[in-house]
């Protein structure tokens, strides 16, 4: 029988660590612009290389890490794959079934995740100095020994399954889901994160074994870690982490992407009070020269707060909606820039109509000389934000390391920001901002006239027919 004291010491021991891991994650890195953390190259005996920022203010040390090739291979009658195998690779190993695993993250504080998106495979390890070794250890056979048992794999299934339920009742997934049915139909881009019914009760552990064999690879990888390491230590921990992985990823053919159906205004019939609006175009990738000038028309369009312009016709001279917002989704081979919004159906044609108007004027002018100087404030300003803990600084290296930046883009990424023209602006907006932008609706909006009409999205994930109004 464990001793009630040993009880209480090993309660304090957990909150103590956990409280650690708490306070990392609200780790300030409160330095003045010209002492930026310094971020070092490290290559590790085996040859698996990263990025560090070395911070020993705390035991702590957090680790990215991302191999190339997401949703996107999933073979078209397994969608959802990559998401499920994610999903399992924290249940279990081929020496300990999914409760002793998670017992034994527990029982040392250590936070290990995978997810599954566009483009990559992403994980993530936090964990205190002192269990850094025994960590790396459950990683590694994680990595390279999933368990996949079949009992695990229906529960995260129907886990799976039941999150693709709730999205078919949210009408911005569903305007999004659609919009990537028809614009990127047939293209890998296109295919269904979640997966269906039907792709995901087709998956097998045979299919889950072959997934993470074919891309969980050292060619594939990029790691960037910060906290209480150094180099020499975090190159021990990379050939202890993924030295088992096989050397090479298997290859994988990716047709060129190029959105399908602009111009077209699509309606999916929904009942309620509000229609929810969703315009689409292409735009800069992230390895596009144009990227950065995209960066900033669509925060004066739409992506920065409320003084942007669309928030300010909709809403605030109009109050035609609660909010409206552009954003930008880039992937490897194809860029897009999305505007969206809700408005009471009675009111759904004018704020379209508002959206349009604003979209076309930014494509026309570009932004003021004004609006330029408070974006490249701001998105300057915005990016040493990420500096505030070490999980986020971590994972803003591994997105800086993915899109081709080198370990200077603590300086560089503002300098580039900042060094763009205003004329750089306005043909990046005329570019992106095409007349004719694929609009989705959802929901009953009055005095429309769609040049499409679909049914709504089903679970089984028959293909929309698309209908000639």
């Amino acid at each position: 029988m464990i001793a009630p004291l040993t009880i209480l010491l090993f309660a304090r021991t957990r909150r103590l660590a956990l409280g650690l891991l708490a306070l990392a994650a609200l780790t300030v890195f409160a330095v003045p612009a010209q002492a930026l953390p310094q971020v070092q190259e490290v290559t590790s005996p085996g040859g698996i290389k990263a990025w560090l920022i070395a911070d020993s203010r705390l035991p702590i040390l957090s680790l990215s890490f991302a191999f190339e090739g997401g949703m996107e291979t999933d073979p078209p009658d397994r969608q959802g794959l990559a998401r499920l195998a994610m999903s399992l690779m924290d249940e279990g190993t081929q020496s300990m079934d999914a409760s002793a695993f998670h017992q034994a993250l527990e029982d040392d504080a250590i936070e290990f995740s995978m997810e599954a998106r566009r483009d990559s495979l992403n994980g993530h390890l936090r964990v205190l100095t002192e269990t850094r070794e025994r960590a790396a250890r459950l990683v590694a056979e994680a990595l390279t020994q999933p368990r996949f048992d079949d009992v695990d794999i229906a529960r995260m299934r129907n886990a799976q399954l039941a999150l693709l339920r709730r999205s078919l009742n949210d009408p911005d997934w569903l305007a999004q889901r659609a919009m990537l049915d028809i614009a990127l139909a047939g293209h890998p881009y296109g295919q269904w994160v979640l997966g269906t019914r039907d792709s995901l009760e087709r998956i097998t552990s045979q299919d889950l074994r072959d997934f993470t064999r074919g891309r969980l690879a050292r060619d594939n990888l990029t790691v960037t870690a910060v906290g209480d390491v150094t180099p020499e230590v975090l190159g021990a921990l990379l050939d202890q982490i993924f030295g088992g992985l096989p050397a090479q990823s298997r290859p994988v053919g990716m047709p060129p992407a190029r959105l399908k159906d602009l111009g077209q205004s699509v309606l999916m019939p929904r009942q309620g009070a509000q229609t929810t609006l969703l315009l689409s175009a292409a735009a800069p990738s992230y390895r596009d020269p144009d990227w950065f000038a995209a960066m900033i028309v669509n925060f004066v369009l739409g992506g920065g707060s409320f003084e942007s312009r669309l928030m300010t016709e909709t809403r605030e001279k109009r109050g035609l909606t609660y909010g409206a917002s552009s954003f930008l989704t880039p992937y490897r081979e194809l860029g897009m820039i999305q505007a969206r919004a809700s408005a009471n159906n009675d009111r759904a044609a004018k704020a379209l109509a508002v959206m349009r108007q604003v979209w076309s004027r930014m494509a026309k002018t570009g932004p003021t000389s004004k609006e330029l100087r408070q974006a490249k404030d701001y998105l300057a300003g915005s990016h040493a934000v990420a500096l505030t803990s070490s999980d986020d600084m971590s994972a803003l290296m591994l997105s800086m390391k993915r899109t081709g930046m080198g370990p200077d883009f603590l300086s560089e990424y503002p300098k580039r920001l900042r060094a763009v023209t205003a004329r750089q602006a306005q043909k990046a907006a005329a570019k992106m901002l095409t007349p004719s932008p694929l609009i989705l609706m959802v929901g009953a909006p009055e005095h429309m006239a769609p040049t499409k009409t679909i049914p709504t999205l089903l679970e089984s994930g028959t293909p929309i027919t698309q209908q000639e109004e």
